[in-house]
């Protein structure tokens, strides 16, 4: 007798690609899965892990990853501005406040908001959008 285990999920793997391939292909700024440790490779985009909570329909969960966009220390107007603008490009890339697709994952933004994130040993700018994936495992 052979047990075969049902086919692995890839939530995780699929909703990180969609979302590193949408940003590659459509912002200035060059995208990392992982956060940088060196201030060089600033301004960027920096895809985060995601969580999986429970939504309150049955079956379905939802996943929500962070995309950081991390720019320069600001130390002059033209720093800030230069967020704003790669803030600006990120948020429309994201659908703004509609819904969009990337490799046939329907992905939304729910959330952004201004934020700090050390990067070797210092607090950078930031903004922070959480993207939101609908998933169901059953």
């Amino acid at each position: 007798m052979t047990i075969t285990a049902p086919p692995m999920s890839t939530f995780i793997v699929d909703a990180r690609t969609a979302v590193s391939e949408l940003l590659r292909m459509s912002c200035s700024a060059p995208v990392y899965t992982f956060l940088p440790d060196d201030v060089a490779h600033l301004p960027c985009l920096v895809v985060g892990r995601p969580s999986i909570r429970e939504s309150r329909t049955a079956g379905v969960s939802t996943l929500t990853l962070t995309v950081t966009l991390l720019g320069r220390r600001i130390a002059d107007e033209d720093a800030q501005r230069e967020l704003d603008v790669l803030g600006d490009e990120l948020f429309a890339v994201l659908g703004g406040t509609k819904n969009i697709r990337s490799q046939g994952i329907a992905l939304r933004c729910t959330n952004f908001v201004p934020g700090t994130i050390a990067v070797a040993g210092q607090e950078m700018p930031a903004y922070l959008a959480d993207v939101v994936q609908e998933i169901v495992s059953c």
